[in-house]
């Protein structure tokens, strides 16, 4: 029988999941497209409706009302956490493989169709390749996606646990990368704060 505890963190990690699915599927319509145009075509400076990628940005021409590459990782993330297993490395090169791999991966369509980092699809290749978890990501590779899959990892209870954490789940893709590492531990710091 789970505890009231684990039922409420479950039930946080997925509203944050939701939350970030609806952003990310709102704001996917204007990858890179500056402020200024974002006014001028809605008329405010703010989406309230799914739209499809407008001309120009990374994602055109992109139906609207999809979440990206980023809810994906975030989506295996939280995987990873569900699944009771020890949050290592191994496990979490199981869960991206197991979430992210083309055509197979639960979230297959949403990683691949929605502007994956280089860095993310690297590591992947060389995951199925058969490389060590803890040694695959790539400092070279550079690249941010780490962070923005780690806020699930903020809703675990213990302080230590959530910066272990967050940098094990960068290193799989990123390497021992200090920005990676420190901007995933960060972004699951700040979540831990808030959510308290």
């Amino acid at each position: 029988m789970c505890s009231e505890t684990v039922v409420i963190r479950a039930e946080k990690i997925a509203g944050s999941v939701y939350g970030s699915a609806i952003g990310d599927a709102l704001g996917s319509a204007f990858e890179f497209i500056d402020a200024s145009t974002i006014d001028r075509i809605l008329g405010e400076p703010f989406a309230w409706n799914y739209q499809s990628a407008l001309p120009g940005s990374l994602l055109h021409p992109r139906c609207g009302g999809l979440p990206t590459a980023d809810t994906a990782m975030a989506l295996a993330v939280a995987s990873a956490i569900g699944s009771g297993e020890v949050l290592t490395s191994d496990c979490f090169a199981h869960q991206f493989l197991r979430d992210l791999s083309r055509g197979t991966g639960r979230f297959s369509d949403m990683f691949w169709t929605g502007l994956p980092d280089k860095e993310t699809t690297k590591a992947l290749l060389r995951l199925n390749g058969g490389c060590d978890p803890a040694i695959c990501g790539e400092v070279a590779d550079g690249g941010h996606g780490a962070v923005m899959r780690a806020y699930p990892i903020g809703f675990l209870t213990d302080r230590e646990q959530v910066l272990r954490v967050a940098a094990i789940q960068a290193r799989v893709t990123q390497g021992s990368s200090g920005s990676g590492c420190c901007g995933s531990s960060g972004s699951c710091s700040g979540i831990r704060c808030i959510s308290g």
